[in-house]
């Protein structure tokens, strides 16, 4: 079932020129995450900086796979985070 994601993020191209560029904290940790966007992010050169989902055992997972280094306890702590 994901094939057709994992096809549609081979051909996605993503460019953001350098200026444009900003830290991302994701909000969500599924497979969407997983499978499209984090490989679409990294292929554009753009920086994962953090995640959070409810499901906390989940997105600390994807984050240690991913080298993402911050997993936000809350959805209030990744919107009040500076960065």
């Amino acid at each position: 079932m994901l094939d057709p994601f994992l096809q549609a993020a081979a051909r996605f191209s993503l460019e953001v020129a350098p200026e444009q560029r900003r830290p991302i904290a994701l909000v969500g940790a599924g497979g969407i995450v997983e499978i499209a966007h984090l490989p679409a992010y990294r292929r554009a050169g753009l920086e994962v900086v953090g995640i959070y989902d409810l499901d906390r055992e989940r997105s600390s997972h994807l984050a240690a796979q991913h080298g993402i280094p911050r997993v936000y306890p809350t959805l209030e702590a990744l919107l009040e985070d500076p960065y």
